[in-house]
């Protein structure tokens, strides 16, 4: 599985499919996103154990801790 951090990964305007994203501190959280420059990120599975959550129940890391599980994202 490669984990590219969201800041480095090529997003481009192809919105026909989701990429996979996760938190680099909180790998068992799940979240989808066609791009997240331009458009909404989506839960998908909250992260596990006592973690600092916001109000949606998702981590509280940064932005930049949000990394794109490859091998998880819908190609076309």
């Amino acid at each position: 599985m490669t984990l590219t951090p969201i800041n480095e990964f090529k997003w481009t305007n192809d919105y026909s499919y989701h990429r996979t994203l996760t938190c680099k501190n909180h790998p068992t959280a799940r979240y989808s996103t066609k791009n997240p420059y331009d458009r909404s990120i989506h839960i998908i599975t909250l992260p596990e154990g006592p973690v600092e959550r916001g109000p949606n129940g998702d981590c509280k890391c940064p932005f930049t801790d949000m990394v794109v599980i490859e091998e998880e994202s819908a190609n076309h």
